[in-house]
């Protein structure tokens, strides 16, 4: 008997634990103009974020496009944080305020294009 309080206590716990961790990460960067305010800021910490968040995204699509064999993304050179954030920017800064209300991209999909389209596979 005792062992099913204690598994329902640890499914209660992990229950309560993948609901604030998932509060938490749906809190931060639903769209790309939250990404790009925080990119944009001067503050150490924001940087870094920044930095890191790109970072996630541009590892995932190398990822994946290694477990589909197929290339979306053909960088040339040295790929870092920095490079990143400057693709990621530029693509931002051309889309124009309406184009970013209308259509609220996801900052995911705002990198995967920003990538895709600085270096695209010939």
């Amino acid at each position: 008997m005792k062992w099913y309080w204690m598994a329902g206590a640890a499914f209660v716990a992990g229950t309560a634990f993948a609901h604030a961790a998932k509060a938490e990460a749906e809190a931060y960067y639903n769209s790309a103009v939250e990404l790009e305010k925080t990119c944009r800021s001067k503050r150490n910490s924001y940087r870094s974020e920044c930095y890191g968040y790109l970072m996630g995204t541009f590892h995932g699509i190398r990822t994946a496009e290694q477990i589909a064999n197929h290339k979306t993304v053909c960088p040339n050179g040295k790929i870092n944080g920095i490079v990143l954030k400057a693709v990621f920017l530029s693509y931002m800064h051309n889309r124009s305020a309406e184009h970013k209300a209308k259509y609220n991209q996801f900052s995911n999909e705002a990198a995967n294009v920003a990538f895709a389209q600085a270096w695209p596979c010939k």
